[in-house]
């Protein structure tokens, strides 16, 4: 008999372990570690391919390991509490450069996820993997999407053995897609994905949906490869024609028929195809789908008023079905139109498919269509004006002294130096934002050489003759079919307007594209302190301690005309408005009159109310031989 393997010699050993690496994989797979990397000789052929086994064993080669340990850098105290601060910082800094252009977008949304269930997903360069990390991210798109989208309804599909499953339908209830998606993960994925199934079945759940809406498809994938069983190119024409919208976030690398998809749905846009360079970077690309897509001309969607209904709630003492589950519940909302009852909303009516939502469902919807202008950063001059925070009511640290600003500018790399940031929104008409704990002693408005001569090019450059701003601006007016006026061009009293010739000067005059577009509300001050006169008299006031102490209630508010020195002697003159919303807060929180509001006494409703004389409305399911119903 042969000596057995643990008997030969050291090097009998190490020649058959080489030996074997070539002929015998299943072996050499089960010799274990301390016996393999003590016998590997240098220059045979099976060591490279017998060391790369191992390390797969071992869980990944090297470049797999995130070295997050080399970003943190220890501080003079000896923490990281100054990296910690620099990454807050930077995120704060990377939300400025959002663009703001109010644009015109469908808030209606229906949006398909679709989710890479394939084998590819068990890949561990996102940490803990592809899969769990995709399905981590989806619950939270879900609950992010329904906060910024209340009236819009998702569907989740998956690709798994080339064929495309339904994890849940399209509803507007959040809660159901979570737990569907939480039930994904007892699953294992397997097999390849098939793009083409999975973009057909989108097309088929999105083929129904009403034209006011937007339909859109978001895909999480993260393999190099499809297996379709037809030709894809015929099903990114039918995209097309059902106005389909596809967006795409890759976790492997660019693949050309993603790219092309995404481009050819979106417009030509190919930057709604993104790959994910790491964990933080998938989360902000599957973000970025929150906000609404927007439209490019008004001829696709041909509605332009849509019935809903707006019910309350109700509290009922026995518990009753509800129409939309038939589960028993006391609480619920009664349909507006014909009365049945739905647990939550929004929603749409099983009876008489009524679109029931809340004011403040589409409060929120609104938002996108007139976004928040960029907040600025605060120089330590003026960071002492406020001591906390205006939101959240936490106190800013302490202001260092004057000596010491030049020292915490320098070490700032990019970041506002005072770690504070102010909106933007209240500072025309001579009121400060949030900042400003006082309107009064403002100081003039201070600004530097660079900025001035901005000011100047834009506001002598001849907007009134381009044709293309004129377009663009009839656009963002609502009147796409005729260019904007010279008047409309001309008239600086508009946001709008401004806000259109700050963005355009920015972005298309410019030889060299600004890193942000020039602020509204600093050009509208601007303006306003060029043709302001330096010594204003109100004409309304007289001296006397009348004039000194005039009554809110009684004193009248100055138009425009009054202001220039020619008191309004027209009662049907159309009154001053505020020009921002802030001005209406200020008016609020200050108790003064807001212009061009009626002031209605308080009065006293005498008389009883007259009951109902017309006849119950019959519901649905009653039959028309009931007595009730007669």
């Amino acid at each position: 008999l042969s000596p057995s393997r643990a008997q030969l010699p050291t090097f009998s050993r190490t020649l058959l372990t080489d030996n074997m690496a070539d002929s015998d994989e299943e072996y050499i797979g089960g010799i274990s570690e301390d016996e393999g990397d003590h016998n590997i000789v240098s220059g045979s052929r099976g060591d490279a391919g017998q060391a790369s086994r191992r390390k797969k064993q071992r869980g990944g080669a090297e470049w797999e390991v995130s070295r997050t340990w080399e970003t943190l850098v220890e501080g003079a105290d000896g923490t990281i509490s100054s990296t910690v601060e620099g990454l807050l910082e930077a995120s704060k800094r990377k939300r400025l450069l959002k663009d703001t252009t109010p644009l015109q977008r469908g808030i209606i949304r229906h949006v398909v996820l679709i989710l890479d269930l394939s084998q590819s997903m068990m890949e561990k360069d996102l940490r803990p993997t592809r899969y769990l990390l995709t399905l981590r991210y989806a619950q939270e798109f879900v609950r992010e999407f329904f906060e910024q989208n209340p009236i819009s309804q998702i569907g989740v599909l998956g690709l798994r053995d080339g064929l495309a499953i339904r994890v849940s339908d399209m509803s507007g209830n959040p809660t159901e897609h979570i737990s569907a998606i939480q039930d994904l993960r007892s699953q294992d994925p397997k097999g390849l994905p098939s793009l083409q199934n999975g973009l057909e079945m989108a097309r088929g759940a999105l083929f129904h949906t009403p034209s006011h809406g937007t339909r859109e498809v978001l895909v999480i994938f993260g393999s190099l490869l499809s297996s379709d069983p037809g030709d894809i190119h015929q099903t990114i024409a039918t995209l097309i024609n059902d106005k389909i919208r596809v967006r795409i976030v890759g976790l492997a690398a660019q693949v050309a028929i993603c790219r092309e998809l995404c481009s050819k749905t979106n417009g030509g846009d190919d930057t709604t195809y993104g790959v994910a360079l790491n964990e933080q970077h998938f989360r902000e690309l599957v973000m970025d789908v929150t906000t609404p897509p927007a439209t490019y001309s008004q001829k696709q969607s041909t509605n332009s008023l849509l019935m809903m209904g707006f019910p309350s709630r109700t509290i009922e003492t026995f518990p009753s079905l509800c129409a939309c589950h038939s589960k028993p519940s006391c609480g619920g909302y009664l349909c507006s139109r014909c009365n049945s009852k739905v647990c939550g909303l929004p929603a749409e009516c099983p009876s008489c498919s009524l679109t029931l939502i809340l004011s403040t469902h589409l409060a929120r919807s609104y938002h996108h269509l007139f976004p928040l202008m960029n907040w600025v950063e605060v120089p330590w001059q003026r960071a002492s004006r406020s001591t906390a925070c205006f939101a959240c009511g936490m106190h800013f640290p302490a202001v260092p002294p004057k000596e010491q600003w030049h020292t915490t500018e320098s070490i700032a790399k990019g970041m506002s130096v005072s770690s504070r940031y102010e909106c933007t929104a209240g500072v025309s008409n001579g009121r400060d934002g949030p900042m400003s704990s006082t309107t009064k002693d403002t100081p003039p408005l201070q600004l530097q050489r660079s900025e001035i001569d901005l000011f100047e090019q834009l506001t002598s450059y001849p907007f009134t003759t381009d044709r293309e701003f004129a377009t663009g601006l009839s656009i963002i007016l609502g009147h796409p079919e005729t260019p904007a006026s010279e008047d409309e061009i001309s008239r600086n009293d508009d946001d709008l307007v401004l806000q259109a010739k700050c963005y355009y000067f920015s972005r298309y005059l410019q030889k060299e594209k600004l890193a942000s577009p020039l602020r509204v509300a600093t050009y509208k001050s601007w303006l306003q302190s060029r043709t302001t006169p330096a010594s204003f008299v109100n004409p309304m006031m007289t001296s006397g301690t009348e004039a000194q102490q005039p009554s809110t209630l009684e004193t009248p508010v100055p138009s425009a005309s009054a202001q220039a020195g020619h008191p309004s002697t027209n009662p049907k003159e159309e009154p001053n408005y505020p020009t921002s919303f802030a001005h209406i807060v200020e008016l609020i929180t200050t108790g003064q009159p807001i212009p061009g509001i009626q002031d209605i006494p308080d009065t006293i409703l005498e008389g009883q109310d007259t009951p109902s004389t017309k006849p119950r409305r019959r519901k649905p399911w009653e039959k028309e031989d009931s007595p009730e119903a007669a």
